[in-house]
């Protein structure tokens, strides 16, 4: 019973946080699933490394320039939205 009062005090009192300046405002999802396949192969490359002509390596090498033009294009994306959505008040923002 104390715990919950406690509990709603705080949900009324205290003020919830916005977006943090060092967040990345164009990370998405999708992103993050691409990026945990990045990470799973780039596992498995490594416990070859000793074998220069295992396959992995090349299926390692394409998923990471996949990963990195995904990101590009995210970015652009977002900063092309970021563009259009400027008004005369807001311009300088983009300065």
């Amino acid at each position: 019973m104390l715990m919950q009062v406690i509990s709603e005090v705080i949900d009324v009192s205290i003020p919830k946080g916005g977006t943090l300046p060092h967040k990345k405002q164009w990370w998405s999802p999708m992103l993050t699933v691409k990026q945990a396949e990045v990470r799973r192969i780039t596992h498995r490359a490594y416990k070859r490394r000793m074998d220069p002509g295992d396959p992995v390596h090349d299926e390692h090498r394409e998923v990471r320039r996949v990963y990195a033009r995904l990101i590009e294009n995210t970015k652009r994306d977002h900063w092309e939205g970021f563009q259009e959505s400027l008004d005369e008040k807001s311009v300088w923002v983009a300065h």
